[in-house]
């Protein structure tokens, strides 16, 4: 009988701590669950505050959300959701936005992904963006002149299995280190791109322009090239025809070899030539302008390819034109004043022109039409005077530069845009320096949006602590800026360097 009334005395007490356990457990449970959807909503806001001040027409303030933006890739509550949230808003800010800083801030945000499986990027507009991620080992061996060496192991690297890149520009952009399997390239533009170190393995690349792609160390296999414009001559041997004939035909590359092309195909590579669009008649002051444009390339061992009224054949002008420009690496294209408009209307809905307008050759429509159809780097020399169809300001084409003809001829080859558009098709750098003032203001960005981000997060209740802890409310990094570690501040400081640096190459300038 003891024995038993002891038994249920235990019955009583464990019973007495089990209804205590379970309190306990339950606001824990409460605590956690609480936090949890408190973090999950003040992510959600802070989410929408950056998207808000994407769609603003400040453009200081769209650079600066655009780099926030990339922070979303880590968050701690609902990353993959708030992955996905974050590559939509950049696949659909790429769809719309023109060639220039703020795409391309956009667009190299993607590297921070890591990964962009299933991602709809189709019709995005990735001219001249960084698409990878750097192997820091490789890149430090490649700087010295010495092989990268081999590492099987590519966790590291950026995936893109089934990505939808369906009309994707992705001219002069560098595509590097990346993973894909079935990744869709359909009727993409690969003009003058650099795909390097990676694998797409069935890969759609269907209908794409590989007009003067370079591809280095990358692993095709089971690729579909049926209907590419553009295909490397090196790469053909490996293509063959799979059912043929019929609906389900494809142009499979064979073989699971890396793929590596003629150095001298790459950019810079060979005898260069430049085709000259210009008016047939030139003042003497036109003319040397020409001229000395023509001595500068020579200078740099290029062709000028200047096709004058008297070259012309009897039959098959157009025909001529073409082939000149096709055998051509780039070209100029003189906007130089030739007919005058002195009274009339542009079009019957115009009200009449009160001033005279200045009409450029006809001639440079059709050349520079052309330059653009064979992908070709374009500069355009124009007279301040003419600002219609090609020379029209609001031309935005990342292949397309632009230089007025009035620009000192001794200033002509230190110009920021004459540099770009020799770098296209030369192994001529275009370097940005990165001065002491530009490294102070990007310590100043780095330090103002820390330390914006830390009180946003203090008002919120978190506060520091030398552990992470997202159910205390904890991060070691809710600090000062000025009391972070100098690894920390490297990092921060390194996004703004990078950002500086994008908006000096696309031709601003920063001044105090």
């Amino acid at each position: 009988m003891m024995i038993l009334l002891f038994s249920l005395g235990n019955v009583e007490a464990l019973y007495t701590i089990g209804v205590v356990l379970a309190g306990v457990i339950l606001y824990v449970i409460t605590k956690v669950v609480r936090t949890g959807n408190q973090k999950r909503q003040d992510t959600q806001e802070q989410f929408n505050r950056v998207v808000e001040q994407l769609s603003k027409d400040n453009e200081t303030a769209q650079l600066s959300a655009a780099i926030i933006l990339r922070r979303f890739f880590t968050a701690v509550i609902d990353r993959n959701r708030f992955r996905q949230e974050t590559i939509n808003v950049i696949s659909s800010m790429l769809k719309i936005h023109p060639t220039g800083i703020y795409q391309k801030t956009l667009g190299d945000g993607l590297a921070y992904a890591g990964n962009l499986n299933y991602a709809d990027l189709q019709r995005t507009n990735m001219q001249d963006l960084y698409l990878g991620k750097k192997n820091e080992k490789d890149d430090a061996l490649e700087k010295k002149g010495k092989a990268p060496k081999t590492d099987k192991d590519d966790s590291w690297k950026i995936t893109m299995d089934f990505t939808d890149m369906y009309g994707a520009n992705l001219s002069y952009a560098l595509v590097e280190n990346i993973i894909g399997f079935g990744t869709i390239f359909n009727s993409a533009i690969f003009n003058h791109t650099n795909i390097k170190n990676c694998t797409f393995r069935k890969a759609d690349f269907k209908y794409s322009d590989l007009t003067n792609v370079y591809f280095e160390n990358v692993i095709l296999e089971g690729s579909d090239f049926k209907g590419a414009k553009g295909i490397p001559k090196e790469m053909i041997k490996h293509l063959k025809w799979i059912n043929q004939g019929t609906k389900d035909e494809a142009y499979i590359y064979e073989g699971s070899d890396v793929f590596i092309m003629d150095k001298s195909k790459k950019k810079g590579g060979g005898h260069k030539m430049v085709f000259f669009s210009m008016p047939g008649t030139l003042t003497a002051s036109e003319e040397a302008l020409t001229l000395y444009y023509k001595k500068i390339l020579e200078g740099k061992g290029i062709e000028a390819i200047i096709y004058k009224r008297d070259h012309y054949p009897k039959d098959s002008q157009l025909t001529k034109v073409k082939e000149s420009i096709l055998q051509s690496d780039a070209m100029i294209a003189f906007g130089l004043k030739q007919i005058e408009i002195k009274s009339g209307r542009l079009n019957p809905d115009k009200k009449e022109i009160e001033e005279g307008v200045w009409l450029p050759t006809p001639w440079n429509e059709i050349e520079v039409g052309m330059g653009v159809m064979a992908n070709l780097p374009i500069l355009l020399v124009r007279d301040d005077k003419i600002e219609i169809g090609v020379f029209d300001k609001v031309i935005s084409e990342y292949q397309i530069k632009s230089l007025s003809s009035a620009t000192p001829l001794e200033n002509i080859e230190a110009n920021d845009e004459f540099k770009k558009w020799i770098a296209m098709f030369t192994n001529e750098k275009y370097e940005i320096e990165i001065t002491d003032e530009i490294k102070e203001l990007a310590d100043r960005l780095a330090e103002h949006a820390h330390n914006t981000l830390a009180k946003e997060k203090i008002s919120l209740d978190w506060s520091n602590g030398e552990v992470h802890d997202d159910v205390q409310m904890h991060h070691q990094d809710h600090v000062s800026y000025k009391d972070l570690s100098e690894e920390e501040k490297k990092l921060d400081r390194e996004i703004y360097i990078k950002t500086l640096k994008s908006i000096l190459e696309m031709g601003f300038r920063i001044e105090k």
